[in-house]
């Protein structure tokens, strides 16, 4: 018994459609092996900077390569130099307040050099710094509040911390 037409070209169109299906899954199983593998790929471990695998180990962890103590060095080491250009930073604007006659541009940058002069004071807390550091932060902060003194800042008594011992804190000696 021979097919009929309609059969013909309902097979033909069922082949068109199997191959297509065919075509998308092949598409998607390349896309889910791709997937897998990059997923793999992201699990294994990598070397980072600052990092290594720990020696004698299969382990999947990675250990810093420096120690503690270098990593907190490092750290103050780098806030330290922060705080420094921010001090910088707010003795350029308060100058630039000092030398300007408009109003708002003076308010404005008084504004900028105060931020400055506030965000080192409360930073400076969180670092341990050496006595030579904190002396030359405490020299420029102390430039720093002069001069927003003499652009008409008002500030409360300060307190003076040792580098050592954040909880006992003693007045200044013009304070007392």
């Amino acid at each position: 018994m021979a097919p009929s037409k309609p059969l013909d070209a309902l097979d033909f169109r069922h082949r068109g459609m199997i191959l297509r299906s065919l075509k998308a899954f092949d598409r998607s199983n390349q896309l889910l092996r791709r997937t897998t593998e990059l997923l793999r790929q992201s699990l294994e471990i990598r070397e980072m900077p600052g990092f290594q695998r720990q020696q004698n180990s299969s382990s999947r962890f990675l250990v810093p390569r420096k120690s503690h103590i270098q990593l907190q060095n490092e750290f103050n080491q780098s806030g330290f130099d922060f705080l420094m250009v921010d001090i910088d930073a707010g003795i350029a604007f308060a100058r630039l307040a000092a030398s300007h006659t408009d109003a708002e541009t003076r308010t404005r940058n008084t504004k900028k050099a105060r931020r400055a002069y506030d965000s080192v004071n409360r930073l400076r807390k969180r670092l341990s710094l050496s006595a030579g550091q904190q002396k030359g932060l405490d020299e420029r902060r102390l430039n720093l509040r002069k001069v927003l003194k003499s652009l008409g800042e008002h500030f409360q008594a300060e307190r003076v911390f040792w580098p050592h011992d954040p909880d006992s804190p003693l007045p200044l000696p013009g304070n007392r």
